[in-house]
C-alpha cells in the first residue's frame, strides 16, 4: 500500500459574530494538488449534523453553564465520510484554532470516546470538553481543562507522525530510548 502523507482542514470563516452564526464551512484534503473540497456547509447547515448539549464549569471560574452545538465527532464524521479508509485511518489529532493565532490540540481518539462540542456562542464556535459532566474523562491523563477554545474558525485534521516528526509512536509503541 502506497503511503500517502495529507492533512486534512474545516475552515469556518464569520462574516459577523452572531448567535445565527453566519459562516461557512469547507472542508479540503491537502495531500491533492489543488487541495480537494470534501464538503462545505452553510451556517444553517450546522444544524443538520447532530447536536449536544453539556453543562460545564467554565476552566477561568467556577461558573457552570449550560452549552449547546453541534458534537465535534459528528462534523469529524459527516466531513470525512468520503475520505478513504487508509487515509481516514491516519487521523489521529484534531488541532483547533482561532483567528488570534491560539490553538488547542486533542487526541482523536478522545472525541470519539467523549461528546466535545463546538458549542454556537455570541462571539462564534467555541470548542467544549466535557470535564465535569463526564469525570471520567479525567482519568485519561490528558488536560482536558484546557480543552477549550473561543472563536474557533479553523480545524485540522492530522497524523501525529506527520505533525510532530518521526519521534512520535504510533499508538501501541513504546519508545526506543537506547
Amino acid at each position: 500500500m502506497k503511503n500517502r502523507s495529507f492533512k486534512l482542514c474545516i475552515a469556518l470563516t464569520f462574516a459577523a459574530p452572531s448567535l445565527s452564526l453566519a459562516s461557512a464551512l469547507q472542508v479540503s484534503l491537502s495531500a491533492v494538488h489543488p487541495d480537494q473540497v470534501l464538503a462545505t456547509w452553510e451556517a444553517a447547515d450546522l444544524g443538520h449534523i447532530k447536536m449536544g448539549a453539556s453543562s460545564e464549569k467554565e476552566p477561568s471560574g467556577a461558573q457552570v453553564r449550560k452549552f449547546h452545538g453541534p458534537l465535534v465527532s459528528a462534523v469529524l464524521e459527516k466531513a470525512m465520510e468520503k475520505v478513504p479508509g487508509d487515509l481516514k485511518a491516519q487521523v489521529d489529532l484534531v488541532i483547533f484554532r482561532n483567528a488570534g493565532g491560539e490553538s488547542v490540540i486533542v487526541p482523536r481518539s478522545l472525541i470519539t470516546k467523549y461528546p466535545l462540542l463546538l458549542a454556537q456562542e455570541p462571539e462564534g464556535l467555541t470548542l467544549i470538553s466535557p470535564w465535569t459532566s463526564k469525570p471520567k474523562i479525567l482519568q485519561e491523563g490528558l488536560p482536558v481543562d484546557r480543552y477549550t477554545l473561543k472563536g474557533v474558525n479553523r480545524v485540522d485534521l492530522a497524523n501525529a507522525r506527520e505533525t510532530f516528526g518521526q519521534g512520535v509512536p504510533a499508538t501501541g509503541e513504546q519508545f526506543d530510548d537506547s
